[in-house]
């Protein structure tokens, strides 16, 4: 469907930086369609986007890019390998990033933040896309060690999380769940 009048280069990219923000990863396709320009048109914004440092490229889309990367957790302090299916990135509203280790360790770390976090991003676990927290589906307390206990792996499908949870245990959980069972699993008081 043609357009009235056609987006800038600059509106299309910052268009683009918005719909990362909103959903953590995009498809070229679901560009193409938003955008109404070529996959090429999509392709040249992405390398432009990504030479600025502010996306990354991965296979069929784009995710949010990592700046001020760091490899250490911001909750228990653990180095973060760079290739890791587990990390969690916390955009605040300053602009500034908090990256932790694991899902156990960016969901403990999540209520105390409060309304400084603007959004979050967890690495589903299976493929390693990036994904939005408040849409994945976590597996508490799986019967395999991956870095910090109880582990706690994010999933972009509930479906895979279900399956992943037959063949290693775990409780399935919404973001909120989780939340709520890792902070009692963490506590110290006793239970009622």
């Amino acid at each position: 469907m043609p357009h009235a009048k056609a987006l800038s280069a600059i509106d299309r990219q910052n268009q683009i930086i918005e719909l990362l923000t909103e959903r953590g990863s995009v498809q070229v396709e679901d560009l193409v369609n938003l955008l109404g320009v070529s996959k090429m048109t999509v392709h040249r914004d992405l390398d432009a986007l990504e030479a600025e440092g502010r996306l990354r490229k991965v296979h069929g889309g784009a995710a949010l890019a990592d700046t001020a990367q760091s490899n250490e957790c911001s909750f228990c302090h653990g180095t973060i390998p760079p290739d890791s299916r587990s990390k969690v990135t916390m955009h605040m509203a300053d602009g500034t990033h908090h990256h932790a280790c694991c899902p156990h360790c960016g969901l403990l770390e999540l209520p105390s933040l409060g309304n400084t976090v603007a959004s979050v991003l967890v690495t589903d676990f299976l493929y390693g896309r990036v994904v939005n927290a408040r849409s994945a589906t976590y597996v508490v307390n799986p019967g395999l060690s991956i870095c910090c206990a109880p582990t706690t792996l994010a999933f972009q499908a509930q479906s895979d999380a279900e399956r992943f949870q037959q063949g290693f245990g775990g409780q399935v959980l919404n973001l909120t769940r989780a939340i709520d069972v890792l902070r009692d699993e963490m506590s110290l008081s006793p239970h009622a």
